[in-house]
């Protein structure tokens, strides 16, 4: 076995600092990208709660609007009598 000299460790040391430091940024953009999707998430869910809303306001709208055409329809004599 060969020997290790003082200049080889120091060598060894300033490349695996230099691969901690690519690490570090590495981790940092994917840290950074997480984030924005967990906002995006959080966007998303905000959006979807309000659709949420306006799919029920528009489903009861229709609703009183059907009642309304129904109330129309029995008085002009309009609906099919069922036997």
């Amino acid at each position: 076995m060969g020997t290790v000299t003082l200049d080889m460790l120091q060598k060894l040391m300033l490349d695996m600092q230099d691969e901690i430091k690519g690490v570090r940024g590495a981790v940092e953009a994917l840290t950074q990208k997480v984030d924005g999707m967990a906002q995006t998430m959080i966007d998303m869910r905000r959006d979807v709660r309000s659709l949420q809303g306006e799919v029920a306001t528009l489903g009861a709208a229709i609703a009183g609007h059907s009642r309304r055409l129904e109330q129309i329809e029995l008085r002009l004599g309009l609906t099919e009598s069922q036997h």
